[in-house]
This record gives C-alpha cells, sequence and structure tokens, in this order.
C-alpha cells in the first residue's frame, strides 16, 4: 500500500526504486528513535494503538485517534509531564553533545531527572570527560550535571594488572 500511495504521489511506476527509498527511510527513522529514545519502533508493544489506513480514511483514523486521546488514562499527569520533560531535556543534551566539535564523538548514557543530568560512561581523557560536562551544563534547563564518566586510562583492572 505504501508503494502504490508513493507511486501515485511521484508520478512513477518504478516500483523498485520506491520501494527501494521506502525502506531506506524506515531504516533511517528507526535509526533516530533507536538513538534518542532508545525504542525500537517496529515494535508493535511500542504502541497503544494500529490503525490501518488500507481499510480507514484518514478522516477515520483521525477521529480514532482524537476519541482515544480524550479517554482518562490517556490524559497529561504531573508524573507524565515530569518524564516528557526529562525526554526532551535528555534529547536536548544529545543533541548539544553532537553539535559541539569536542564531544561529537563521544559516545556514553545520558540521563535526567527534574532537570538534574547523569553522564555515564567511559571516554578516552579526562578533557573528554570535562567537555561533555561544560557542554551539558551550558543546556538550557540543565541544573546540575552528575558526571559519572569513567577515563579510560584511569581504570585499573580488578586482576591489579
Amino acid at each position: 500500500m505504501r508503494v502504490n500511495r508513493m507511486m501515485s504521489r511521484l508520478e512513477t511506476d518504478d516500483r523498485d526504486s520506491v520501494a527501494a527509498e521506502i525502506r531506506n527511510s524506515d531504516e533511517a527513522q528507526g535509526a533516530i528513535a533507536k538513538r534518542h529514545f532508545g525504542v525500537d519502533w517496529a515494535d508493535p508493544e511500542g504502541y497503544d494503538l494500529s490503525l490501518n489506513t488500507e481499510r480507514m480514511t484518514v478522516d477515520q483514523c483521525a477521529e480514532e485517534i482524537i476519541q482515544l486521546a480524550r479517554q482518562p488514562e490517556f490524559c497529561e499527569t504531573d508524573e507524565s509531564r515530569k518524564a516528557l520533560a526529562d525526554l526532551a531535556l535528555q534529547a536536548n543534551v544529545r543533541a548539544a553533545l553532537r553539535a559541539d566539535s569536542q564531544t561529537r564523538s563521544l559516545s556514553f548514557a545520558v540521563d535526567s531527572d527534574d532537570a538534574k543530568v547523569r553522564m555515564r560512561g567511559i571516554v578516552a581523557t579526562r578533557e573528554e570527560s570535562n567537555s561533555a560536562a561544560r557542554v551539558v551544563m551550558a543546556v538550557p534547563g540543565v541544573m546540575s550535571v552528575k558526571n559519572e564518566l569513567r577515563v579510560t586510562a584511569e581504570i585499573r583492572s580488578p586482576m591489579g594488572e
């Protein structure tokens, strides 16, 4: 269905090309969802609702979503607003780290709780750790940074080697 719709929009009959483009787009979107939110967007357990646009019109789908969103179990709560704020702050922190030339290649975990950010993982040098802390602290909304980054050269072997 997606291939047919896209072929129609693009006014093409090159099914293979359109199918390949959809696959590439899906892979890219999936990678973004995994990187930013740690979720597999293809996992059906991550969804509360799935609508088949082959059987329903867009208007019918929109109405179903609106009706569901009005149910009490889907209403915002203080807890859900906090969770969303934490996720948004984590995404902003990761974006700032990727935008900075000194930290863009670093890879470590970032958590947040009420504007308090925690960095966990391993970096090569103390300078990388300090740079990461500097970048994170400059992100709007960050109140404090707990730097739990470990420096490779400072990690001692459990065997005393």
